[in-house]
C-alpha cells in the first residue's frame, strides 16, 4: 500500500472491533494486517478486544443457570400440541373446501393451550430475558475455526511476599492513590497511557505487557513513577475508577524488572496474596523479564485488572 494510501489512527480505529470479531473481508484484513506491523498500539488495542471478549464468554459460560428441566419437557409437550391442532385445522379446510362449505377456524385450542401456559408463564419470562441478555453480551470467536486459549490459572500464594513487603506495597498504594503528586518522576511517564508501555521499556530495559489499559473497566490511568515497593526497581502506575471518589477505588499497578527469575513467579499464572489487614490482594505474575504486582481495595476487583492485563 502506498504511503498516501496508509489509514491514520483515526481511521484504523473504526477497523479494529471488526477485525477483532472476525468481520472483515480478505482485502480489508490484508489492510489491517499492514497497519498493525507499521503500528505497535493497533496490535495492542486488538489484543485487549479479544481478551475482553473471552473474558466475557468465561463469565456467561460460568453465571449462565441451567434451564428446568421439567421447563424444557413442558414447552416441547406445548409445542407439540399447537401443532397437532394446527394441523387437524388444515385437514378440516381441506375437508370443507372439497364439500364447497366454509366452515369457520376453531379457536378453542388457544385458550386451552395459554390456560396450561399460564402457571410456567414466569419462568418461561425468565428464560427468555437470559436470552435475551445472552444475545447482546455475548461475542462469537474471531472466524476461521481459532479456539479460546484456556483460562490464565489462579494460584494462592500467601508466602509469596513477606509481612513487611506486602505493608510496603499497601502503604504505597493509599498514599499514591490519594495523592498523585508523590508519584516520582511522574513527568518522565506522562499522562496518556498510549505512551507508557514503551516509556516503562526504556525505563526499565526489559519488554513491558503489551497492554496496561484498564478503561473497559472503568478505570483511568492516573500517573506513574519510579519506585522501589516491590524490592527493586519498578514502576509505579495509578489507576482510579471514573464514577468514584479521588481518593478510593484505585488499583496500583508495579512492573518490575527481574529478567534473572529471582522471584518464584511462573508465566501463565496469576498469583493471589492475601492482605491480612484488608480484604483486597495482591496479585502477581509474570511476562518475560519483568514481574507485574497488582494492589487494590477489592479482591475481586483486583483479580478482573489482572486478566485484563494478560
Amino acid at each position: 500500500m502506498a504511503e498516501s494510501e496508509r489509514m491514520n489512527d483515526k481511521e484504523i480505529r473504526k477497523y479494529l472491533a471488526a477485525f477483532a470479531d472476525g468481520e472483515l473481508d480478505v482485502e480489508q484484513n490484508l489492510c489491517v494486517l499492514e497497519q498493525m506491523a507499521m503500528n505497535p498500539q493497533a496490535t495492542r488495542r486488538v489484543m485487549h478486544q479479544q481478551q475482553l471478549r473471552q473474558m466475557v464468554n468465561r463469565a456467561l459460560r460460568e453465571m449462565t443457570p441451567a434451564v428446568d428441566p421439567a421447563l424444557r419437557q413442558r414447552i416441547a409437550e406445548l409445542a407439540l400440541e399447537t401443532e397437532t391442532v394446527r394441523d387437524a385445522e388444515s385437514s378440516n379446510d381441506v375437508i370443507g373446501a372439497a364439500d364447497g362449505i366454509e366452515k369457520p377456524r376453531s379457536n378453542t385450542a388457544a385458550p386451552s393451550v395459554l390456560a396450561r401456559l399460564t402457571p410456567w408463564l414466569p419462568a418461561i419470562a425468565a428464560a427468555i430475558l437470559l436470552a435475551a441478555s445472552a444475545a447482546i453480551w455475548f461475542v462469537a470467536p474471531p472466524r476461521g475455526g481459532t479456539s479460546t486459549p484456556p483460562a490464565v490459572a489462579i494460584v494462592r500464594a500467601p508466602d509469596l511476599l513477606d509481612a513487611k513487603r506486602i505493608n510496603v506495597l499497601e502503604t504505597r498504594h493509599q498514599s499514591c492513590s490519594e495523592r498523585i503528586e508523590l508519584l516520582h518522576n511522574a513527568e518522565r511517564f506522562g499522562r496518556a497511557i498510549a505512551d507508557v508501555p514503551s516509556k516503562v521499556t526504556g525505563f526499565l530495559g526489559e519488554q513491558t505487557s503489551p497492554i496496561l489499559d484498564l478503561s473497559a473497566l472503568g478505570y483511568e490511568f492516573s500517573g506513574a513513577g519510579e519506585c522501589a515497593a516491590p524490592g527493586a526497581r519498578a514502576v509505579h502506575l495509578v489507576y482510579r475508577h471514573r464514577d468514584a471518589p479521588v481518593s478510593s477505588e484505585a488499583i496500583s499497578l508495579w512492573v518490575r524488572a527481574d529478567p534473572e527469575e529471582s522471584i518464584n513467579v511462573q508465566a501463565g499464572k496469576l498469583y493471589e496474596v492475601p492482605r491480612p489487614q484488608s480484604a483486597g490482594s495482591i496479585v502477581m505474575w509474570r511476562t518475560g523479564g519483568s514481574v507485574y504486582y497488582l494492589v487494590g481495595d477489592a479482591a475481586e476487583e483486583v483479580k478482573n485488572a489482572a486478566l485484563a492485563l494478560q
